[in-house]
């Protein structure tokens, strides 16, 4: 696990090709571990896994409504999670009952398909 405490261009430039785990997070209320990290990094190696016993974060569990080599879909009460990778970056992100899931997940798909896009 490595400190990403500083600017983005710094990021890509530091770990471009580099195979050490970063947590590099967008928002303050996002908290992930090295341990949820790697947790989620391993979800996209054992997808039937996932689908089966799904994923806790937050102290919540989440239910698996879809799993594949490139995107991990969970819902809990009145939470959801997303989970997205890309060449470089798996993108986490979650949503409450405020919220439309299909327009938080079809903003995350959007984000990681202009990543992939851009060879990241």
């Amino acid at each position: 696990m490595v400190d990403c405490n500083f600017e983005k261009q710094e990021f890509a430039q530091k770990f471009h090709g580099n195979r050490e785990l970063c947590v590099f997070r967008l928002v303050e209320e996002i908290m992930i571990s090295p341990q949820q990290a790697q947790l989620f990094t391993d979800s996209f190696k054992y997808t039937s896994t996932t689908r089966e016993k799904g994923l806790h974060y937050q102290d919540r569990q989440y239910t698996c409504v879809r799993a594949d080599h490139s995107s991990i879909y969970c819902k809990s009460v009145g939470h959801g999670l997303i989970i997205v990778k890309t060449l470089l970056y798996v993108l986490v992100a979650t949503y409450n009952d405020n919220m439309y899931p299909s327009v938080c997940v079809e903003a995350v798909e959007k984000l990681a398909e202009y990543l992939r896009e851009k060879g990241k």
